[in-house]
């Protein structure tokens, strides 16, 4: 046994490795594409930022719905840079975008550098992120320009979704396909969907989805370590810090959907701690691997800076850590036409248990409503959330409008569970 989980282990560590060698690799190579027609294609979308501004809301226009052109503009920034700018090893490492006057306005940085290059200097303000979503970003603007990557971001997170819709019906799992979809209109599919920092985020959530509902019930148990390292990686190679929690949540419950919900509270703990620790292996070791391969090329003192912003993001300026989790649940159900729906699904699915109990005479009171394990897994569900509020205070205060996502956890933990009670009592 002991022999068994250091092989484990050994196998864990080498994913983070791996992915960070590989994304390098891939992130080195778009570098080395021409950045004139990207810088082109940037200047002619340049009234979209004029005209929308760094925040606005989308075209539904609820709570939540917050549409960042922060941070787009920052990828845009960055994808422009070329090593006619920077040597290749600095460009990969260091994440590197131009600045106009101030670092905080990256859509007048951005404008800047297209209209007026003399004037901007190239500076590292995301060097604590991987900057892997460059390996998508340049070869799409590449072809397009940000009006165009928008609407690519769109149809792709429509299709993965419509894809998950119709492998979850393949395999037997179609009264779980309406919970699903419920759950995603929770996160306000059109602002996520429209987003590149988002699009990335949705995409590290729902290809592991797919890729569990593709493979063999058996190798999906037995390599379900696998799947969440890869996941855990990804999401750190190619995003930057927001809801990032639901690509291992949302997963995990998918995971349990295909596999079943263990029927013992302590196996189902055992499950989901397992994985668990694989996903954040893969998250926290690929962030290490980058970090150290920093350090050995560039600068040395880049864990100390990375513990201080860690510090300074898990502390409580800008609210207590309760209230920093009430701000986000109010942003999260603020939504009446989603919570409207919600009400609904749950209404509905409660009238359809009781016909069903009265026709079928299976009205015993005396059985409990939810098993051990299900009220296990929805404690997890909540506790998961909540925990990366209060524990990063300070970051999920100051972007609820975006962190509050995280509450997609517990709301597919509990729409699919009533569908699991309307349905088991026929």
């Amino acid at each position: 046994m002991a022999l068994k989980m250091l092989k484990r282990a050994g196998q864990l560590i080498l994913i983070p490795a791996a992915c960070c060698l590989l994304v390098l690799l891939l992130m080195a190579l778009v570098y080395l594409l021409p950045t004139g027609g990207m810088k082109e294609h940037v200047r002619n979308t340049l009234g979209n930022f004029e005209k929308e501004g760094t925040y606005f809301y989308s075209l539904t226009g609820e709570t939540g719905a917050d549409h960042e052109n922060f941070v787009d503009a920052l990828y845009l920034d960055q994808a422009i840079v070329g090593t006619e700018d920077a040597d290749l090893l600095t460009c990969v490492l260091k994440g590197q975008d131009y600045v106009y006057q101030d670092l905080a306005d990256p859509i007048g940085n951005l404008t800047a550098a297209v209209t007026d290059p003399e004037s901007v200097t190239v500076t590292d303000t995301e060097l604590r992120f991987f900057n892997g979503h460059m390996v998508f970003v340049k070869p799409l603007l590449l072809v397009m320009g940000y009006t165009g990557i928008r609407t690519f971001c769109f149809y792709f997170c429509l299709a993965a979704t419509a894809l998950m819709g119709f492998l979850m019906y393949r395999r037997g799992l179609g009264k779980a396909i309406l919970p699903l979809m419920i759950s995603v209109l929770f996160l306000r599919p059109v602002t996520v969907w429209t987003n590149m920092s988002f699009t990335g985020i949705y995409a590290c959530m729902a290809i592991p989805c797919i890729v569990m509902l593709t493979v063999r019930k058996e190798t999906l148990k037995k390599r379900a370590w696998l799947f969440f390292g890869i996941t855990g990686s990804a999401t750190f190679c190619f995003n930057m810090n927001y809801f990032q929690l639901v690509c291992f949540g949302v997963p995990m419950l998918m995971y349990l959907l295909i596999e079943g919900l263990p029927e013992k509270p302590l196996e189902l703990l055992k499950t989901g701690a397992d994985l668990f620790i694989a996903w954040m292996i893969g998250y926290a070791g690929v962030m290490v691997c980058k970090w150290a391969v920093y350090a050995v090329c560039l600068d040395g003192s880049i864990f100390s800076e990375m513990f201080e912003h860690v510090l300074w993001r898990s502390g409580v300026d800008e609210g207590s850590r309760m209230e920093t989790i009430l701000y986000n649940a109010r942003i999260a159900f603020g939504s009446l036409w989603w919570d409207l729906t919600e009400i609904c699904f749950a209404g509905w699915s409660l009238v359809r248990r009781v016909r069903r109990r009265k026709k079928n005479g299976k009205a015993d009171r005396k059985q409990a409503f939810l098993s051990g394990a299900e009220l296990l897994l929805l404690l997890a569900a909540v506790l998961f959330p909540l925990g990366r509020l209060a524990i990063l205070a300070n970051h999920s205060m100051h972007h609820a409008g975006f962190v509050y996502r995280v509450f997609m956890i517990p709301v597919l933990a509990v729409n699919l569970l009533i569908a699991r009670k309307c349905n088991e009592s026929r």
